[in-house]
């Protein structure tokens, strides 16, 4: 075989590359345009404000986690003629806007405004606008998950051949899966969804304008459940499977608590709330957000009164070409007027056993964007802050936040409540953590929470959960092997059994030490001290057996001889070969 040089190497490895791979890295990215987003967005979480791209943001390695929980005005991603790339299968990216606004914008471009060649995207209630080209351009391997948040997701572009959401490969299977996302595009040939595979769309609305538009256009199957697109698909001799919702009852809402003199766009009362729907013919159960319309006079009639009344709104469905109930559903908040104020009852719940970690209770807020928990070792003067996961408690009166792998010591909590009319911080709490004070009769945990086994003692028979007496002791005769089969006995899952075993029925080593019995010579571990203070010691087998000392070294030598021997005849052969 002859050796390449470095150019034929090149060469070959230059027609590995995907043409894609060339396209994705003709910008380089910007460094540190991800790093100085984080920082920007951590000063303008709550106002929200506009941040342009100076360059293409690569999304690397890890996570990129942005939820809107505590905006109150709008967030906006200006990529201008930039793009956001992520080609990393292990990185992930999860936007959601449950809070404010938050909207993706940019000139776009053919490749996609946002380039999702490999890992997992995730939008829920995001814009993305793009004045041309492709908003979102997906690969095979890639995953795009789109749902909603407080809206649905909206995905745009315009101009000739525009496409608002991109599905490219080749080779591969798959299914591209949509749960409430708008998309719309308006231009020459444009089409609202383009993909190479089947698509399931679940209450989505997909439009098209302008001359040889279409809503959507796939090479596979396209299912319409309770979906609307306009005009009709684009397929490729595939059917259009088309699923009929009907609604279940009337839609629910959750308390809410607002501020004296409070406007209703500023009261926190939600813009959308869910509604039970079935689908018979997919036997399944889905609860979308749809937009509610409250009762203003109701509002200021209930601001007026102050305490707490009930509010009427409707909830408007949208008709889906007839895959949707449409019309209005009437829907009823119960509202609570009350003052500004920070919780102000934050105590400690300690565990009733041992394997539950303490909690913090505090009264529940009704209308909250977000709970932060801060925590302090040193008596207040420094404290950490983490996104606490608060659950109902004591009837939903109370939320309750598990303080889990809690170190023990001195701590000092408080939370900071946002967006409700019990935001800010609370009162402060301090706790000291000793488990073992709280537990006295019980032995310490180790680390993963499972109990210590029960410590052998010299006077008394430990058995094991086989009901075997230690690693080799003998089996209790009440309670004999299930063995239907006497060639079953010699399995290695056999358990030991010594004493009452004759040497055929012997099972395999086991890695346990012997009980209790056979260390003290007792009649029934078949040990029998020996004689003298000179004498040698017996070696036993792991099974019970006694045999001579050093008759362990003869199956050792016999597998190290048959090794020698099959290696001999692998080097005679070789050399035969050679000749």
């Amino acid at each position: 075989m002859k050796k390449r040089g470095l150019a034929g190497l090149m060469a070959a490895l230059m027609l590995l590359l995907p043409a894609g791979g060339l396209t994705a890295s003709a910008t380089a990215p910007a460094e540190g345009e991800y790093e100085r987003f984080q920082a920007w967005y951590e000063e303008h979480r709550v106002g929200g404000g506009t941040f342009a791209l100076r360059g293409d943001l690569l999304l690397e390695e890890g996570e990129w986690y942005l939820d809107t929980a505590d905006l109150v005005g709008e967030i906006t991603i200006d990529c201008g003629p930039h793009q956001i790339l992520m080609d990393d299968p292990v990185q992930s990216a999860y936007l959601r806007q449950s809070g404010g606004r938050l909207r993706i914008v940019g000139e776009g471009r053919p490749d996609g405004m946002i380039r999702v060649e490999d890992g997992v995207f995730s939008l829920y209630g995001v814009e993305v606008a793009a004045e041309s080209g492709v908003a979102i351009w997906q690969g095979a391997p890639a995953w795009v998950f789109i749902g909603s948040g407080s809206e649905p997701t909206r995905l745009s572009s315009r101009g000739e051949g525009a496409t608002a959401l991109l599905w490219a490969g080749e080779g591969a299977e798959g299914q591209l899966d949509l749960f409430q996302a708008e998309l719309s595009v308006q231009g020459r040939d444009s089409a609202a969804l383009r993909s190479a595979f089947p698509v399931c769309a679940q209450f989505c609305t997909f439009a098209a304008q302008g001359e040889g538009a279409q809503s959507v256009v796939c090479q596979g199957e396209i299912t319409l459940s309770g979906s609307s697109a306009q005009p009709d698909p684009a397929l490729s001799g595939q059917p259009v499977v088309r699923r009929t919702w009907q609604l279940l009852g009337p839609p629910e809402c959750r308390p809410v608590s607002v501020l004296p003199g409070a406007s209703l766009a500023e009261s926190g009362l939600p813009t959308a709330v869910p509604v039970d729907l079935f689908c018979e013919e997919e036997d399944n159960y889905q609860s979308p957000y749809f937009p509610v319309h409250w009762d203003e006079n109701a509002y200021w009639n209930g601001q007026a009164t102050g305490g707490s009344f009930s509010l009427p709104g409707v909830v408007e469905l949208p008709g889906m070409d007839g895959l949707l109930p449409g019309g209005t559903v009437a829907v009823t908040a119960e509202v609570e007027v009350t003052g500004a104020a920070p919780v102000g009852d934050l105590c400690v719940r300690l565990p009733e056993r041992e394997k539950d970690p303490p909690a913090l209770l505090l009264t529940n807020p009704l209308t909250f964007g977000g709970i932060y928990l801060q925590s302090s070792r040193d008596g207040g003067f420094t404290w950490s802050e983490e996104r606490a996961v608060a659950y109902p408690a004591e009837g939903g009166e109370r939320l309750a936040i598990d303080l889990c792998d809690l170190e023990e010591g001195e701590w000092q909590f408080r939370v900071r409540i946002t967006r409700s009319p019990r935001a800010g911080v609370s009162n402060t709490c301090r706790f000291t953590w000793d488990r073992e004070a709280l537990f006295p009769d019980e032995e310490p945990l180790p680390p993963d929470g499972e109990p210590l086994p029960p410590s052998e003692e010299p006077e008394e028979e430990h058995e094991d959960i086989d009901g075997n007496r230690g690693g080799g002791g003998r089996q209790d005769p009440e309670t004999p092997l299930p063995s239907p089969d006497p060639k079953e006995e010699t399995a290695p899952s056999s358990p030991t059994v010594s004493g009452s075993a004759r040497p055929e029925e012997q099972v395999p080593p086991q890695p346990a030490e012997p009980s209790v019995g056979e260390e003290r010579g007792e009649p029934g571990g078949e040990t029998v001290p020996p004689e003298g203070e000179d004498a040698a010691a017996p070696v036993f087998s792991p099974a019970g057996e006694e045999r001579p000392a050093g008759s362990w070294l003869w199956p050792v030598a016999g597998a190290a001889a048959a090794c020698g021997a099959a290696t001999a005849a692998i080097l005679l052969l070789r050399r035969a070969r050679r000749k």
